[in-house]
Parts: C-alpha cells; structure tokens; sequence
C-alpha cells in the first residue's frame, strides 16, 4: 500500500519485532518490556484465534502493530475484536493505521467472520473520529470493571 510517498507493507509479526512492539506499546499507555511481549507473543503467534499485524515504512522499519482475536459469544455471531492498535507516535497520519485494520478486516474475511468490533476510551477523540473516517459505526457505551485476583 502507497500513501504520501511511502511503502506501506503489512505483514504478520514475528518474535523478532518483540521490542519495536514493546516501545510502541508504551506510546498507546501500556508500558511492556521486550520480555514481557516476546513471552506473550510466542503463546498469541500459535493461537489461530489471534493475529498481530505489524505495518513497516520503507526506511522507517516498523511504525505499528494491531492485534486482533475472535470474539466467540453465544448470543452474537463470532466476530472479530481488536485487542489494540498503536501506530507511532512520528508516523501517524500517513495511512499506517488504516492499513493495519484492512489487514484485520482482510484476516477476519478470509476466516469466515462476519465484523470487526472495537473499543476505545472515551479520551481517545482523535481515534474516534480515525475509526469514524474508515467506515466504523459507534454502536454504544459501556462501562468497564476489573477485579485484581
């Protein structure tokens, strides 16, 4: 994919990107070390229920990553969800993010599912009006809860 001049390649990630996506996890607000993901993406990798794309900029190496897995409910159809999209910080605006979500979208058509759900925190208006501008609907609010076992 072309956009403002540069390449944009997405690709599935591989254990070797552990630590650009560890740094990009940090700008999204969750910080991880390069261990921590490595340890969680070699489990995420062999789980066909998941997939982490990874988008590269020629020149640039790696600029961003979404993750995504099935969402199996019995009262809904099985649908996609993303589980995170981060894209950095220096190379946003550039088409690197919706690339990485026709990826997503690319993945869940060629297994069958039927949509792709998302959710983001209410602070994020820039991202809100990015889901917007790629075709996604706002379907409704929701509170949060977590409990620490």
């Amino acid at each position: 994919m072309s956009d403002n001049n540069n390449y944009i390649n997405v690709r599935k990630a591989e254990i070797s990107d552990s630590g650009i996506i560890s740094k990009l996890c940090g700008q999204l607000g969750y910080p991880a070390t390069k261990e921590d993901v490595r340890n969680k993406l070699q489990g995420i990798l062999s789980n066909y229920d998941h997939a982490v794309l990874v988008a590269e900029i020629e020149g640039a190496g790696v600029v961003g990553w979404v993750h995504a897995f099935v969402k199996h409910l019995f009262y809904v159809e099985t649908a996609v969800e993303i589980g995170g999209l981060v894209v950095d910080e220096k190379n946003r605006k550039k088409g690197t993010g919706k690339a990485l979500m026709q990826g997503v979208e690319q993945w869940a058509r060629e297994n069958g599912y039927i949509g792709v759900v998302l959710r983001s925190n209410e602070d994020r208006k820039g991202a809100h009006i990015f889901y917007k501008s790629i075709g996604y609907s706002h379907i409704k609010n929701h509170l949060t809860f977590y409990k620490a076992l």
